[in-house]
């Protein structure tokens, strides 16, 4: 059994160290200057809300549109109510009384049909030339937005260009912890960006041509109706070859889950949605036609889960062994501690230390400290925002969360159990 968690171990540092390799190597080559477009007229935009019981936070989503600095003109607010139970409806009906002079439309469907069939709906009526999608839980802190992220359709290939997303206010240790790891993936996507490998446009503000979207059939309202319609929809775009642009210019920021149990349900949506439409779009693996994206970045989102639940058993097979040992130790003297305390001796040689995994540990420690400043570098964000205590239990503790959501993927796959919202 020790040999196979070593070789299991042996895999996963191999894997670890040459995705780390990779994009440490990225980090450090010239990057690229994306050229924006000077326009003369600037083009119409609708922005889309899809909301499904949302009444405590689509007020200050709407607020924050409203305060957009773009002519009023060329804008306008779609607000799709998907079926809510709550007063959601109401308090988006507040705000539009309360701001006339702002376009704000409201389509309301009685029954909860998914993500995507509320965006589709927005679309539909949609007169703007450039599309938003908006979740109805964030809040764009930029008023000069759009004049920041319209300049980066520079040519008709780039179908999509996103804002860079962070944790809003925090209450808890779970959401500081959170926080890193949008930062972290915040790094990590402007890497992606440099070798058009971007494979989700997240909810919260993502830009999107109409033409192209409408083209190719809007987002998807059957498979993903409970999943991740934002992965789908990129690695649509990724398939056809259209390029997605990432930005740090504007900030949007999103409020993560503050308990477990719903930090649990997210992550099984997005984690089932990343390997389920992965295997969709399986024709997109290891295809030089798709450069990076399929020779690099389908490959890694196939494997991350299985190398984090292979992590995590491994680490609890280290854990749970010198337990083991020490209650059959405890059961061979018939549990007379104090005999085994007179007999302990510290028996500790230099020659015993397992040299090559000290040598990938630190190596991983080092490749982890330089992610972390970078990502802090990269978002102007202070890494001590929040005392210490957050940013070491995320340094140490923050992949066994995520390893525990694998698990219970894995567990309901097998069950063949739908995900819900």
């Amino acid at each position: 059994m020790e040999q196979f968690v070593e070789v299991m171990l042996w895999v996963i540092y191999f894997f670890s160290l040459f995705f780390v390799t990779f994009w440490l190597m990225t980090s450090v080559t010239e990057r690229t200057v994306t050229r924006r477009k000077k326009w003369t007229a600037w083009p119409a935009v609708s922005i889309i809300v899809p909301a499904y019981n949302e009444e405590r936070g689509i007020k200050d989503t709407l607020y924050s549109l409203i305060k957009l600095n773009y002519p009023r003109s060329l804008l306008e607010i779609i607000v799709v109510n998907d079926g809510s139970t709550d007063a959601t409806e109401e308090k988006v009906k507040e705000v539009t009384a309360a701001f006339p002079e702002t376009t704000i439309k409201l389509l309301c469907q009685d029954k909860n049909k998914g993500k995507g069939a509320a965006l589709n709906l927005g679309i539909a009526i949609a007169k703007g030339e450039y599309v938003i999608c908006m979740d109805a839980d964030s809040i764009v802190a930029d008023a000069q937005a759009l004049y920041q992220m319209l300049p980066y359709f520079s040519s008709p290939d780039i179908a999509a260009v996103l804002p860079c997303l962070k944790v809003g206010e925090t209450k808890n240790l779970l959401q500081k912890m959170q926080r890193y790891e949008y930062l972290v993936n915040m790094f990590y996507k402007e890497l992606m960006g440099r070798l058009d490998c971007i494979k989700v446009t997240p909810g919260p503000f993502a830009l999107y041509r109409k033409d192209v979207i409408v083209k190719l059939g809007g987002f998807d309202e059957v498979f993903n109706r409970h999943l991740t319609e934002d992965l789908e929809i990129a690695l649509r775009l990724q398939q056809h070859q259209y390029k997605i642009v990432q930005t740090m210019d504007t900030i949007v920021l999103t409020i993560p889950p503050d308990n477990l149990r719903d930090f649990y349900r997210q992550r099984k949506r997005w984690y089932t949605g990343g390997l389920l439409n992965t295997l969709r779009y399986r024709k997109l693996l290891l295809n030089r036609k798709f450069g990076d994206f399929g020779l690099w970045e389908m490959p890694v989102t196939l494997l991350s889960g299985f190398i984090m639940v292979a992590l995590l058993f491994s680490v609890l097979y280290y854990l749970a062994r010198p337990l083991v040992e020490w209650w059959a130790n405890l059961r061979s003297i018939n549990f007379d501690v104090w005999t085994l305390l007179q007999q302990f001796r510290l028996d500790l040689s230099v020659l015993d230390l397992h040299y090559s995994l000290i040598f990938v540990g630190v190596t991983m420690a080092v490749a982890s400290i330089f992610v972390l400043a970078r990502s802090h570098v990269l978002t102007r964000e202070k890494a001590f925002r929040y005392g210490a205590m957050p940013l070491v239990l995320y340094s140490l503790l923050y992949f066994l969360l995520l390893a525990v959501g694998w698990v219970l993927i894995f567990h309901d796959l097998a069950r063949n159990k739908e995900q819900r919202w």
